[in-house]
C-alpha cells in the first residue's frame, strides 16, 4: 500500500471536517450581522427613548419588535459560542416572545 502524499492527508482532513468549515463560514456571517445589529438597537433605543419623551409610554409595536429582537440575538450569541447547533433566523424561525395578555 502506498503511503498517502501531504496533498491527499489534507484533502481528507478538509473532507472529514467540512460540516466545521461551513459553521465557521455561518458563524463569521452572523458576526458580521451582529455588528449591524448592534448599530440598529442603538438607534431603536433612541426612537423609544424620543417616544417615551414625547407620548409618556413606549411605542408598543416598537416594544414588541425589541422583545422578538432581543431573544434573537440570544439566538445568535449562543449559535456563535457553540452553546446551539440550531441556526438562527433566517435559516431559523424568528423568535417569538411570550405575550403578556
Amino acid at each position: 500500500m502506498q503511503a498517502q502524499t501531504k496533498t491527499q492527508r489534507i484533502k481528507a482532513w478538509f473532507f472529514e471536517t467540512r460540516a466545521h468549515w461551513l459553521r465557521g463560514l455561518l458563524m463569521l456571517a452572523f458576526f458580521l450581522l451582529l455588528g449591524l445589529l448592534k448599530l440598529a438597537v442603538g438607534f431603536l433605543a433612541l426612537f423609544q427613548f424620543g417616544s417615551l419623551l414625547l407620548t409618556g409610554e413606549p411605542n408598543p409595536r416598537l416594544a414588541r419588535f425589541g422583545a422578538g429582537l432581543s431573544l434573537y440575538l440570544g439566538d445568535l450569541v449562543a449559535y456563535l459560542l457553540c452553546t446551539t447547533d440550531r441556526l438562527p433566523f433566517p435559516f431559523g424561525e424568528w423568535p417569538k416572545p411570550e405575550s403578556n395578555a
